[in-house]
């Protein structure tokens, strides 16, 4: 992820750690409706034990890869 064309001070990037989110009680499968399809998604849950990178003032030649 990277911003397109300024600094994200507006819409910064915030990503959770992985390993503090509980798969069983921290995601909720979330519908998506489409015009030709229907879709799921999971949102997720508070928790206090997550653990968060917060990513303000990210300018076009900064990235973040996020490994799946």
């Amino acid at each position: 992820w990277r911003p397109i064309s300024h600094p994200a001070y507006d819409w910064p990037l915030a990503l959770c750690d992985y390993r503090s989110v509980d798969r069983t009680n921290d995601l909720a499968p979330t519908a998506l409706k489409y015009p030709d399809r229907d879709g799921q998604t999971f949102s997720v849950k508070y928790n206090p034990g997550h653990k968060w990178k917060y990513l303000r003032g990210m300018d076009p030649d900064d990235l973040v890869l996020i490994k799946w």
